[in-house]
């Protein structure tokens, strides 16, 4: 009878081994979403919006420079720390060859044609890389066409 007890107490503590640990990986994964920041673009104009969607800060969010019609790239500016919910502006900077445009028509010249999608082949992905207060490393994907900016979704870099 004691063999009885002292395997249906060994069953029991394995399934209760077995629920904790299942309970544990769905807390850290819940705890991971409480702590991500989640950044998408909402909108081109003469610089690049942004916003934080998500519950926490992100933190040393930088844009992927954006390469268009093979000569002429855009880089964006930086900003260290993002709040939750916070609506910013990056300026856009053109650059042909390594030299930045800085004359004044042709550099807006060379910001119409990043913000103007005419087409469906004229689309183009913006990627979003940035931390989270656990210094977790994230990418945003959004998809930029003649339709505007769709969010695609959030990745976590390794």
């Amino acid at each position: 009878m004691s063999d009885w007890i002292l395997l249906v107490t060994g069953g029991i503590l394995l399934w209760y081994t077995i629920e904790t640990r299942r309970l544990h990986i769905v807390s850290s994964k819940q705890l991971k979403i409480d702590i991500r920041p989640i950044m998408v673009a909402v909108e081109r104009s003469n610089s690049l919006t942004l916003k934080n969607i998500g519950r926490s800060p992100a933190l040393n969010v930088t844009v992927k420079d954006v390469l268009r019609y093979n000569e002429t790239y855009f880089k964006f500016g930086r900003r260290t720390v993002w709040a939750a919910g916070e609506v910013l502006s990056l300026p856009i900077t053109p650059y042909k060859g390594d030299k930045p445009i800085t004359a004044s028509g042709e550099a807006e010249t060379a910001k119409n044609s990043y913000l103007s999608c005419r087409d469906a082949a004229d689309t183009y992905e913006l990627m979003i890389d940035y931390n989270d207060i656990e210094m977790g490393q994230w990418r945003s994907i959004c998809v930029v066409n003649s339709d505007g900016v769709q969010f695609q979704g959030v990745k976590e870099l390794r």
